[in-house]
């Protein structure tokens, strides 16, 4: 099981939100190219498709310790069930795997909260890749709304928080973006990462193992 420690959260005036922070999501990609010495662009596309629903090897992505649902700086990440046979494209998946796993854990805090949402706005460079997405949808349960314009969600957000703080009404600043697409759960693929996400707290479970 996960440990679950409160989620953070964020003040609106009179209005209090949950929040569930990953602290290695993108960077755990970013990592994989540094170390592999191939750009991101090029490590996705190594990415099988006759292998998506594949569940070895599994990627912890807690290279920086770990936030919600933990809340602990001792844990690392770490490849589990590696083969001989594996190869970047493996390495790729397991990662993208690994991270919505994360926010998958992040998302039943929020649940415990009453704060979980039927719907997520997907933005950043994550939000171009149709694979991820599919997975994060399939492991959390929901459906991910993609915008027109998907690069500019933390530069707006940090901008919208500056607004508010300036006394400007929330009705104002906090305008739903315009949608391009839906990304909905796939069963089928749900079915595969429910094993494997059970599979990766078991072992996250096991690995008590103190920082260098």
């Amino acid at each position: 099981m996960v440990s679950k420690s409160p989620a953070a959260s964020i003040s609106f005036g009179a209005t209090q939100d949950p929040l569930g922070v990953i602290l290695s999501a993108g960077d755990s990609l970013t990592w994989l190219s540094e170390v592999t010495a191939q750009p991101l662009p090029q490590l996705l596309a190594q990415i099988n498709d006759e292998d998506r629903h594949k569940i070895w090897p599994i990627f912890h992505p807690y290279l920086s310790g770990e936030r919600t649902p933990h809340n602990i700086a001792e844990p690392r990440g770490g490849f589990f069930g590696l083969s001989r046979a594996d190869n970047a494209g493996d390495l790729t998946r397991s990662v993208l795997q690994g991270v919505s796993f994360a926010i998958a854990d992040a998302m039943d805090v929020l649940d415990d909260s009453d704060g979980k949402p039927k719907r997520i706005i997907a933005t950043g460079g994550g939000a171009k890749n149709s694979y991820w997405l599919s997975l994060i949808a399939s492991v959390t349960g929901c459906r991910i709304a993609v915008p027109e314009d998907a690069d500019v969600g933390a530069a707006l957000g940090a901008a919208r928080l500056g607004m508010l703080a300036d006394g400007i009404p929330l009705e104002e600043v906090c305008r739903k973006p315009a949608i391009s697409h839906t990304v909905c759960p796939d069963d089928e693929l749900r079915q595969h990462l429910h094993l494997a996400r059970e599979l990766s707290q078991k072992l996250f479970a096991l690995t008590d193992i103190p920082t260098r």
